[in-house]
């Protein structure tokens, strides 16, 4: 599996940067990469629900009482950057909303389900490091090669890899049942 080394090189490579041997470097290489790598890695994460990156986790309750609207409100786990459900969701009539880094819902206690931003790279899908990896170029691709047109390019390369990774990923275990609602059935009848 790739480590971030092998990561940031390989986004060098294709801008026509030269490598580094270490991130974060000296070269201007390195402090690039070094300076847009997590944003990036996050900004790519909470694009889908990329199996490898989801945890679960049950909430503890912050303690402060929401000034309205909801009745309790629960701190998200640090690494937490996007939540993907509850253990609520099934039940139409429970309702959630996240603001800031907190979940504020009507019920005492809550599990959820999310994306976690602390899975090291040697645990990635192959497929989402190709995607991040040219994300990462077109992040760097302005600021090393000075050339819009590389820039561009990255961006439609990067647009091609998310696309090549989503399918596999989202094939990976039982379909999620398709519960009909009023709506549908008013369809199909």
């Amino acid at each position: 599996m790739a480590t971030k080394l092998e990561i940031v090189n390989a986004a060098a490579i294709l801008i026509g940067a030269l490598t580094v041997s270490a991130v974060p470097g000296t070269t201007k290489t390195g402090i690039t990469a070094n300076a847009l790598y997590n944003i990036t890695r996050d900004a790519c994460l909470r694009l889908h629900p990329w199996n490898f990156a989801i945890k679960r986790d049950e909430l503890a309750d912050s303690g402060s009482e929401p000034n309205y609207e909801w009745d309790y409100a629960f701190d998200l786990p640090q690494d937490c950057i996007r939540v993907l459900g509850t253990e609520y969701d099934e039940y139409q009539d429970i309702k959630w909303k996240v603001e800031g880094k907190q979940l504020l819902i009507n019920e005492d206690s809550i599990n959820i389900k999310y994306i976690s931003n602390t899975v090291l790279e040697d645990a990635w899908d192959t497929l989402f490091v190709n995607f991040f990896v040219a994300a990462l170029a077109e992040a760097m691709s302005y600021s090393l090669s000075q050339n819009k047109g590389i820039t561009d390019a990255m961006t439609q390369l990067k647009i091609l890899r998310l696309k090549e990774a989503k399918g596999p990923d989202a094939q990976e275990g039982t379909a999620d049942a398709l519960e009909a609602d009023l709506w549908l059935e008013s369809r199909i009848t």
